[in-house]
């Protein structure tokens, strides 16, 4: 029987219903028609192919391996497990960080010190009250209940105759000392629950003291004057409101008669 895929025919012109593409002119039938063999090389192509890109390491190469395992290893040695014990990085052993703290103070103090002398050093000379706010404002920035600064941050408001600000310092200045006080109150309460017999009359401490109401008195006596300053200003309404409100927290002679 003549074989009527001959080298003459163009692929193209096969059967469809065999599904073959892509077959070279000349092939024989028996050539493309066997599937496993056409699998089978594809395999062993494939395995060549494999072969040349992922070439099998040699001896030099896996000793560099192990050299680079043993370098990034994650295994310990006994010697690092002696050195560190695991006491050391459980809660119980961590230190207390106490002179962390210690320098962190030292070096507040020395700050806080260094800028309290410039701010007082330029009120004394009443040279550039603007300066020794900020100097005065940094202070507070590291100590903010220390009352003393309070004071003499009023004081550089007065005379810069922001008798406003100079209020609410000193204001501010009275509400922490009431906040120290009732605090160390609470403290000595519970020490005297704790140890009754030791109470005595003298310990008790009086409702006013003499500090606060000297601050008090300080207090007026800038309501007064920002009382006068607006007043003059013919700022009434203003004035009026000052002056009320300080004639009904202290009821002294200035007060009641501008009123």
């Amino acid at each position: 029987m003549v074989d009527k895929y001959d080298i003459s025919r163009n692929p193209s012109d096969l059967p469809g219903s065999l599904g073959i593409s892509n077959v070279r002119a000349g092939a024989s039938r028996q050539y493309f028609l066997s599937f496993d063999d056409a699998r089978a090389q594809q395999e062993s192509a494939h395995r060549q192919l494999t072969a040349y890109v992922w070439k099998q390491p040699t001896s030099e190469e896996k000793h560099n391996e192990n050299e680079v395992e043993d370098v990034f290893s994650t295994e310990i040695d006994a010697e690092v497990y002696e050195r560190y014990a695991i006491e050391n990085f459980l809660p119980g052993g961590w230190s207390k960080g106490a002179g962390l703290r210690d320098a962190l103070k030292d070096v507040t103090d020395s700050h806080c010190t260094e800028f309290y002398e410039k701010a007082v050093n330029m009120l004394e000379k009443r040279t550039n009250y603007e300066l020794a706010l900020i100097y005065i404002n940094k202070c507070l920035l590291l100590k903010p209940y220390h009352i003393v600064l309070y004071e003499i941050r009023s004081e550089i408001y007065l005379n810069l105759c922001d008798f406003q600000s100079s209020i609410l310092s000193l204001q501010k200045g009275v509400s922490y000392q009431h906040a120290i006080n009732k605090k160390e109150q609470l403290a000595r309460e519970k020490y005297q629950q704790q140890h009754p017999e030791e109470v005595t009359m003298h310990q008790q401490v009086p409702a006013v003291s003499k500090e606060e109401k000297m601050k008090n008195d300080k207090i007026a006596f800038l309501r007064y004057m920002s009382g006068i300053s607006l007043f003059d200003q013919k700022l009434y309404i203003d004035a009026l409101s000052i002056i009320a409100t300080g004639a009904d927290i202290f009821s002294t002679f200035p007060f009641q008669v501008y009123r």
